[in-house]
């Protein structure tokens, strides 16, 4: 049975994105879509070949991958409970009175993001 290796995919600022078979990374890397940064010390089994190459480890490609990987939804619950159930102006605790303030308002193009949105009482809210 063959025992395949892994390889890591790094981005341009390396960042781990994937992991991928040696064979795959080796692919990438030959079509100049991608470096090779570091590589096992066995090769890949060439028959009548006296070509030495070296299975892949870790590689990087040349673009940055932006992923939006959110783990915690957005939600008003959850910015509730990371603001504490309680108005981040003025300390007020009680969960009636609660509303989500946008810090940089929603009619001037301000998004709903965890960096913009905020928990407010209604007296501060206004």
């Amino acid at each position: 049975m063959k025992k395949y290796k892994k390889t890591l995919v790094v981005d341009s600022s390396y960042i781990a994105r994937s992991i991928i078979n040696t064979e795959r990374a080796f692919t990438i890397s030959y079509k100049g879509n991608a470096e090779v940064l570091y590589e096992y010390p066995e090769t890949f089994g060439l028959v009548n070949s006296e070509l030495t190459i070296y299975k892949p480890s870790v590689i990087r490609v040349f673009t940055y991958v932006n992923l939006q990987i959110q783990k915690v939804p957005l939600t008003r619950h959850n910015i509730f409970k990371r603001d504490g159930y309680k108005c981040v102006y003025c300390g007020e605790g009680q969960k009636s009175v609660l509303t989500i303030d946008h810090v940089y308002p929603q009619s001037k193009g301000g998004p709903n993001t965890w960096t913009n949105l905020d928990t407010a009482c209604k007296k501060c809210n206004n």
